[in-house]
């Protein structure tokens, strides 16, 4: 009966094994997340899984994706061997905790020597916790407002010199033209 009233809860117990549980959940979830908050990270993360066609991992930053695109980005790999960022341009966007970001890379083939220059646009949000997100439901309005911003004087420059580039490799090797039809008509279909 003495041992009985003696009796103390072990809190100390109790407290470490919540912590250490509550670290764990943690963990996983962050694990399991891919949380940027970086947009030039954001942009690298994408083009190293759109280059392996690796549709799971875009998924969790890419919002909007539709089938043709999940698609493209499945036969990616047979034809692209790698993008190469050469410059990115971040831009606010038109509300709190977005951007624009113009990049402009190089492509590498798999069948072709030549680098192919190449500028894309990428519409980046953030959800409620900061985690920065591809958003490919652009509206007419946010439309409207990256087309404006392309007559900006640096990205006006940084299209030029990728249209030069294109036209000259155009130009200069018939083989381009020949690869380049070739993995369009391949990718669309």
């Amino acid at each position: 009966m003495k041992n009985i009233a003696n009796f103390k809860r072990p809190a100390f117990w109790i407290a470490l094994v919540a912590i250490v549980a509550c670290i764990a959940i943690g963990v996983c979830f962050v694990i399991s997340r891919t949380f940027v908050s970086d947009p030039d990270d954001l942009i690298q993360i994408y083009y190293n899984n759109y280059a392996s066609g690796n549709v799971e991992k875009i998924e969790r930053i890419y919002k909007g994706l539709d089938d043709d695109h999940i698609n493209k980005i499945k036969k990616i790999p047979d034809y692209i061997e790698e993008f190469k960022i050469v410059e990115t341009y971040t831009k606010p966007g038109p509300y709190e905790g977005t951007y624009v970001v113009f990049v402009y890379n190089k492509v590498k083939l798999k069948e072709y020597e030549k680098l192919i220059p190449s500028i894309d646009t990428f519409y980046i949000c953030s959800d409620r916790f900061g985690k920065l997100y591809i958003n490919g439901e652009v509206t007419d309005e946010v439309d409207k407002y990256i087309k404006e911003m392309t007559y900006q004087s640096d990205l006006n420059d940084l299209n030029n010199k990728a249209a030069k580039e294109y036209n000259e490799l155009f130009e200069s090797d018939e083989e381009f033209g020949y690869w380049i039809s070739n993995i369009r008509r391949a990718l669309s279909d």
